[in-house]
């Protein structure tokens, strides 16, 4: 089914989620025996997504579906099923401070602070009461009826995300879940490691506060640093009205290094096809292509600027195949290399401090 871009919704009433959340649906169904086509096509979403995700879906298209699944082969499990068969999510330049992070409870403020501009459906919270931390997530949109399938493949996403940022055999001590205890309880703790309560008022992670500080291997203070000054002026950057190419570019930097860094997903986010923003740039002697090569300059310039991050990481992070592509783009663009450009700014920097 082609996307409804429909013009008369505002990007603020949307409920979109990136369609990666359908990946490990494949696997999940032939684990489990059961074939969910049917169903799939029921809520409107096309099978090639599942294995090969493009753009967003509402998000009550994913409930509805991840729901009905559930009920109709009787798999209360299903969507534990399906986090488990998910690889941790790769949010682009978003996703890096947590990984750049000193330590665990750094990455997790991180992750509160950042994650809502990359999944506005969720809200997380981290508490510490005493010497237990609590971490809890929860659905950030007024459904009438809370999805029990979603937010236990959300607690499964959490649970392997901080793995992810940890590099380390962690768990938690307790992990609560809103669905009812389902007759396979017992795969929940084994995958978890620690007791897990169903029924539960909140979706969240409880463990040591002592955990908090443990370090985390990827940490770069430089680049975190660089990254979160890029990331906090994005944050700040109103959303141009009734200006195509600037709506383009915050959607570009909003969505830079992630697979919905495309025209496809940022139509969808505009509520305009496709072939509309390429007319409407077309008219400015513009093009989506030019738009991308510059933010990933611009970001590039300052990154390059203000630390000494490695060129082949700061590549993968814009979304180049590998380096050369990346030191290319940027000679054309600058004239000389990254590597180059940084020694010269650099020697002005250190000459005017000398001044």
């Amino acid at each position: 089914m082609a996307f409804n871009y429909d013009a008369r919704t505002s990007i603020e009433d949307r409920q979109l989620v990136d369609t990666r959340v359908l990946s490990g649906i494949d696997v999940a169904s032939r684990q489990l025996g059961i074939n969910v086509l049917a169903l799939l096509a029921r809520f409107k979403i096309r099978p090639q997504l599942i294995n090969t995700p493009v753009g967003y879906l509402d998000y009550r298209q994913i409930i509805g579906f991840m729901d009905a699944v559930a009920e109709e082969f009787n798999c209360p499990h299903w969507g534990f099923v399906v986090g488990t068969c998910q690889k941790p999510l790769d949010f682009g330049i978003w996703g890096l401070p947590m990984k750049l992070s000193p330590d665990l409870g750094t990455a997790i403020e991180n992750g509160i602070k950042f994650f809502r501009y990359v999944n506005g459906m969720a809200q997380r919270e981290l508490k510490v009461e005493g010497d237990l931390a609590i971490y809890s997530r929860r659905a950030a949109t007024s459904i009438s009826k809370p999805s029990y399938q979603t937010a236990t493949l959300g607690a499964v996403q959490t649970y392997k995300t901080i793995r992810d940022w940890c590099a380390l055999d962690w768990r938690p001590d307790r992990v609560t879940l809103i669905q009812p205890s389902p007759p396979q309880a017992s795969l929940y703790r084994r995958y978890f490691k620690c007791s897990v309560n169903f029924d539960s008022a909140t979706t969240a992670l409880y463990f040591p506060a002592s955990d908090l500080r443990l370090p985390l291997p990827h940490s770069d203070p430089e680049l975190l640093a660089a990254v979160v000054d890029y990331l906090d002026r994005i944050a700040l950057e109103p959303f141009p009205e009734n200006d195509i190419v600037g709506q383009v570019e915050v959607s570009i930097k909003r969505s830079l290094g992630t697979p919905t860094c495309n025209l496809t997903s940022i139509a969808q986010l505009l509520c305009l096809h496709p072939r509309k923003i390429q007319r409407q740039l077309a008219t400015r002697g513009l093009s989506f292509n030019h738009l991308l090569s510059k933010v990933r300059m611009e970001t590039a310039r300052h990154i390059v600027e203000t630390s000494n991050t490695e060129l082949a990481k700061l590549s993968r992070l814009l979304g180049y195949n590998n380096p050369s592509a990346f030191s290319k783009a940027f000679s054309k663009v600058y004239g000389i290399s990254p590597a180059s450009w940084r020694k010269q700014f650099a020697a002005q920097r250190n000459k005017g401090n000398q001044v």
